[in-house]
């Protein structure tokens, strides 16, 4: 009697161990998941965006900066033409657009809307 009780904990044990082992495994899938799906989407935290505007400006700055070329060094150590600046070509991008312009009459400008601005910066704080 006693043999059949142990034979039946050993086994209730394995199965234990075997929930155990797939449920940690499971969790371990998830969060691999998760990482891999986090890593692939912007986030849309107020620190994101201001990140990602940064970053954009200072590629802007860097296509507009002027690239020196080395010139060419004779035996004597000096240089044989002094060679222009290049600037880098330019692209376009097409979710950049330069602003409109003000406009130049005092009376044309208005202060924009109460209502509106409350909003926008109440949308903006629950992004934090």
């Amino acid at each position: 009697m006693i043999g059949w009780a142990v034979f039946a904990l050993v086994i209730l044990g394995l199965l234990v161990a075997v929930v155990v082992t797939w449920l940690w495994s499971e969790h371990l899938a998830v969060q691999r998941r998760a990482r891999a799906i986090a890593k692939y989407q912007p986030e849309h935290t107020v620190a994101a965006i201001q990140m990602r505007i940064a970053e954009e400006e200072a590629a802007e700055r860097l296509s507009e900066a002027p690239t020196e070329v080395i010139p060419v060094m004779a035996t004597d150590d000096v240089p044989t033409e002094v060679l222009p600046a290049v600037l880098p070509v330019r692209r376009k991008r097409r979710y950049v657009q330069r602003p409109t312009p003000y406009p130049r009459n005092r009376k044309d400008l208005r202060p924009p809307d109460r209502d509106l601005m409350h909003r926008v910066l109440d949308g903006l704080k629950r992004l934090d």
